[in-house]
């Protein structure tokens, strides 16, 4: 039976945003007013955020950096530009803030929380985190047609809280658990167990995007790697079945893909099967790429039809994507 979940847990204290391994996770902004507009990073540029309407492209992806001096507060970082962060500054001369995003080492004007909207489940403003203003991120209602990909964004400080200002994060992998059955034998008609070679399996992770390689040292791996996290504490996985995902996720990520071929044993008397936890991985915004981590196995028997074990992944619950 799957598990399915997305990775963010919404728990909400008060006006701050509460999270598990929301930190150095990947996440998407859509606005409520324009239904497929992502917030993104046109270019390697301080003017360059806008609003996007179009297909995959890296720099819609934002990684979540948490400020420990700061609780509730992040930077945004830009996953296709990893040196530029969401940004607002003053404009010389003037008094007019300018929102887009910078490459500068410095913590002013580049902390960002999110306060849930009182009318609109599932959505936030986002606001910054370093002065007293109500300012809001938000996209220009009048500047975005069907056609158009790009849309203009602003910092919005007048009263009106409208859709424009209100998103909604989705993650950017969404990941199921489940057990599968690699080989099963009913042996209760007979006494003599016997030995086995397990069928041909694969540990690891496989398939996913051209081009691109999850590894401990990437942000993408790094996403993945929480991703699966979140997957495990959401649904409240046991210890054992937990160790077992993040220790195959862990080598995964360093390159290590494969095992030997090992034997197993089918006592008399038993009705066995061989199971293997795995975990699909799947991207929410450049589908249709699905990452499988093929993890742990074991032989599993018992004296009836039904066999059962800790093991088995056999949770009921689901949350929506």
């Amino acid at each position: 039976m799957l598990i399915f979940l997305t990775t963010l847990a919404l728990a909400l204290f008060g006006q701050v945003l509460s999270y598990t391994h929301l930190d150095k996770n990947q996440f998407l902004f859509y606005n409520k007013y324009h239904k497929n507009s992502r917030l993104a990073l046109k270019d390697a540029d301080r003017n360059g955020m806008r609003g996007y309407n179009g297909p995959y492209d890296r720099g819609q992806f934002w990684i979540f950096e948490a400020e420990p001096e700061v609780p509730g507060c992040f930077y945004f970082v830009n996953e296709k530009w990893t040196d530029w962060k969401m940004y607002w500054w003053v404009r010389y001369g003037s008094r007019t803030k300018s929102f887009g995003a910078t490459n500068l080492y410095k913590k002013a004007g580049q902390l960002w929380m999110m306060e849930p909207s009182k009318y609109e489940e599932g959505y936030f403003y986002i606001y910054q985190c370093d002065t007293f203003d109500d300012d809001r991120v938000a996209t220009k209602a009048w500047s975005e047609s069907e056609e158009e990909l790009w849309s203009e964004v602003e910092l919005w400080g007048w009263p009106t809280h409208g859709d424009t200002q209100l998103w909604r994060l989705v993650p950017r992998f969404t990941v199921s658990l489940y057990t599968d059955t690699l080989y099963k034998h009913d042996n209760r008609h007979n006494q003599v167990g016997y030995n086995m070679l397990k069928p041909e399996m694969t540990y690891g992770l496989i398939n996913g995007p051209p081009g691109e390689t999850p590894t401990k040292w990437n942000t993408y791996g790094e996403a993945i790697r929480n991703s699966l996290r979140e997957a495990l504490l959401v649904n409240d996985v046991n210890e054992a079945n937990s160790n077992d995902f993040m220790a195959y996720m862990d080598l995964a990520l360093i390159g290590v893909s494969s095992r030997k071929p090992e034997k197993m044993t089918i006592p008399g008397g038993k009705n066995c099967k061989l199971v293997q936890h795995r975990a699909l991985i799947e991207e929410n915004a450049r589908g249709p790429y699905t990452i499988t981590l093929m993890a742990g196995d074991r032989v599993i028997c018992s004296d009836s039809d039904d066999i059962e074990d800790d093991f088995i992944i056999e949770h009921p619950y689901q949350t929506p994507r």
